[in-house]
């Protein structure tokens, strides 16, 4: 009877500790991905709002009537008197500007001398903002800025100041210029939808900037009330300001999984009530027809966890256990269905950035092409005696931006539609070999900054495998990182090195490929960004060929690492399992 009870009752218990446990870690694990994925775009949503409102304050800075009221106050001794003051807000008074404000020295007093926004608050004092420039260095911050005065109303907003008349040993007046953009509540409403989720952003007192309109007590009782899972995720450095810093508050919505997860624990503790009545009074048969499940639970509990969200438990039972595997599949599929929505909005969001910089691609091809479409019709209308030369030049500049913009649909259309890999065995030696050949036949355009090496008796040595892979798309993703590496290389010439040895990885085995230069090596922050689509350092070019690279790897069931060190050059290393397991029996016979 001890034996049918610990037989009934234990599996129970340890099933349902595991299984809260791994419930508590998929909870943890999904809000810290949407309060990450929810900070990256804040993060990119601020750096938009500073680069819009630098280029206002830039223009604002530049204007001739500012450039002379600067003057004017540099040359004055101590404050104006009342008539010059007048005349300088008068002249100011045209100007699309936040608002510009005259800081006294004597007194420790300032005033408005113009506002586009609001013209009733000229000669107001100076609002607290402006006092935080010091020099003719733009300070960032957040804050309020009254926009109507009756009624009262104020909106959250980005704000940049800046000093243009310092202040000198007779006491005269300096002037702020500072200039803002208001902050679009629907852009982090949209966000926290998708992300289902609560966003606060907060200034430096804690008074919260963007939506919603609630105080912090308030909206942290009614997102505990909710189930909601509360992160504190500080703005980033790019997103940092001197000035009035801000903090972004998110309260990530876990109702249902936590209503699922109180609904396990509650069947579970009848569960083991029943397993512990079953014990006593249950034969072997009965003991295993609850034990199976339990243990199938278990296990299904722990592929949950390690990120298999199509496992489903069956189960013919009616009774608690058949409860309890409902449940649990119940709750996988809704963390399933939910990461397919978040997966569907970021994937509308990528089709709206491909559509973006499609239309920038292109856009920029097609002046030079109707400029000169617009010269040749005038020169034939005119009879231009020189029209031969130039119909010559006017079609060669067509030619060239036709060619750019076939250029751009290609590699638009490659990455969007690249094919799957076509695996056929080729000599890991044989590939290398191929590689040096294609880039001499170039000719001697293609090697007019640097050759490309390889150490073909070493490589002999090593006994390199044969691989299981797609000879063109290998091959063009090495090329692409050897023409890069031949571009990166100084004026006065460079190598560019591509070496191989077998390597086991993850248990499987397979061969290293490295490409490396001697150029002038990628710094950190723009290396971490290399294989983002339509990422690029250069002037020309779309930004799609290394994340192409990066595709073509991972097809192959492969990996790719990079190491530069700038000054003295980078090395991609490309890694390629011989004999991918999923692929070994659906092998091509090699050409």
């Amino acid at each position: 009877m001890v034996i049918f009870f610990f037989a009934a009752a234990v599996p129970a218990m340890v099933a349902s500790g595991v299984a809260v446990l791994v419930f508590d870690r998929l909870i943890d694990r999904e809000t810290s991905t949407r309060a990450s994925r929810i900070t990256r775009e804040v993060n990119h949503i601020i750096r938009e709002e500073r680069r819009r409102v630098s280029a206002k304050l830039e223009a604002i800075v530049t204007h001739e009537t500012v450039r002379a009221l600067t003057l004017k106050l540099r040359d004055a001794n101590g404050l104006a008197d009342a008539e010059s003051l007048a005349a300088d807000r008068a002249v100011a008074h045209g100007l699309d500007v936040l608002g510009i404000a005259k800081v006294a020295v004597d007194d420790g007093t300032s005033e408005i001398l113009s506002s586009a926004h609001l013209p009733m608050s000229i000669g107001d004092p100076a609002p607290p903002f402006a006092s935080i420039a010091t020099s003719t260095t733009p300070v960032f911050g957040f804050a309020h800025e009254l926009v109507e005065a009756n009624p009262p109303k104020t909106v959250p907003v980005l704000m940049a100041v800046v000093t243009l008349s310092r202040r000198s040993a007779r006491g005269a007046p300096r002037l702020v210029v500072y200039a803002g953009t208001r902050l679009d509540d629907r852009r982090f409403e949209d966000l926290a939808r998708v992300a289902d989720a609560t966003l606060v952003l907060t200034s430096a007192d804690l008074e919260p900037l963007v939506f919603p309109q609630e105080t912090e007590p308030a909206l942290r009782a009614r997102a505990l009330e909710r189930g909601s899972t509360i992160r504190l995720m500080p703005i980033g450095e790019e997103s940092a300001t001197k000035g009035s810093p801000a903090e972004l508050r998110i309260y990530v919505h876990t109702t249902g999984l936590e209503e699922a997860r109180e609904t396990f624990l509650e069947l579970a503790a009848w569960l083991v009530v029943a397993s512990l009545l079953v014990g006593f009074i249950a034969s072997r048969v009965v003991a295993r027809h609850i034990t199976r499940p339990i243990l199938d639970l278990a296990s299904a509990a722990r592929k949950v966890g390690a990120g298999d969200l199509e496992v489903h438990v069956t189960t013919k039972s009616r009774d608690e256990v058949g409860i309890l595997v409902g449940v649990f599949n119940g709750m996988t599929r809704e963390i399933a269905e939910s990461r397919h929505r978040i997966q569907r909005a970021e994937r509308i969001a990528a089709w709206r950035e491909v559509a973006r910089r499609v239309a920038h691609e292109i856009k920029n091809p097609l002046f030079p092409i109707q400029m000169s479409i617009e010269t040749l019709r005038k020169s034939y209308a005119k009879k231009h005696e020189k029209f031969d030369a130039i119909f010559e030049e006017s079609t060669r500049t067509v030619l060239e931006e036709v060619r750019a913009l076939n250029q751009i649909v290609t590699e638009f259309s490659e990455f969007a539609r690249l094919p799957a890999p076509r695996r056929t065995d080729v000599p890991a030696l044989d590939l290398i070999d191929h590689i040096q050949r294609l880039y001499a036949n170039r000719g001697p355009e293609a090697s007019a900054r640097g050759e490309v090496v390889i150490d073909r008796a070493d490589l002999e040595r090593r006994g390199l495998p044969t691989l299981s892979i797609d000879r063109d798309q290998v091959s063009r993703a090495l090329l692409n990182l050897v023409k890069n590496g031949l571009e990166a290389l100084p004026e006065h010439g460079g190598v560019v090195r591509i070496d191989a040895e077998p390597m086991v990885r993850g248990g499987l085995e397979g061969v290293t490929i490295s490409v490396s230069d001697t150029g002038s090596g990628i710094d950190a922050e723009h290396r971490a960004k290399l294989f983002t689509p339509y990422f690029t350092t250069k002037t020309e070019g779309t930004g799609l060929g290394l994340a192409i690279v990066h595709r073509i790897i991972e097809e192959h069931g492969g990996a790719i690492d990079v190491e530069s060190v700038v000054g003295s050059g980078t090395t991609f290393r490309l890694w390629f399992p011989a004999h991918p397991p999923d692929v070994s029996q659906q092998l091509e016979p090699s050409s």
